[in-house]
């Protein structure tokens, strides 16, 4: 299971985003995001990882992880398998 522990890192107010992201969500809607979250921290698996959350108007709390976290890192997409193979803080491998 996945714990996050995302609620003390949102009550600091958002800032804004540099560009505003156009987001095509599931059922082909376009959301215009702006709000960004920053230095949130995200646990998987007893790993700590630190990440910036951009809010978009879903149900529910989802997370949707962006490319300029999954880089850092180094982070593999095995679109076929349906996968991401993930390098954790503690030079393990995590995979989703």
């Amino acid at each position: 299971m996945y714990l996050l522990r995302l609620a003390r890192d949102l009550f600091r107010a958002p800032g804004e985003l540099d560009l505003p992201l156009d987001v095509e969500i599931a059922d082909d809607r376009t959301v215009r995001v702006a709000r960004v979250h920053r230095d949130c921290t995200i646990w998987m698996f007893n790993e700590q990882y630190l990440i910036k959350l951009v809010s978009i108007p879903l149900f529910g709390n989802k997370v949707i992880v962006s490319m300029d976290w999954l880089r850092p890192n180094e982070a593999v997409v095995d679109c076929e398998q349906q996968l991401v193979q993930i390098r954790t803080p503690s030079w393990g491998e995590l995979m989703v």
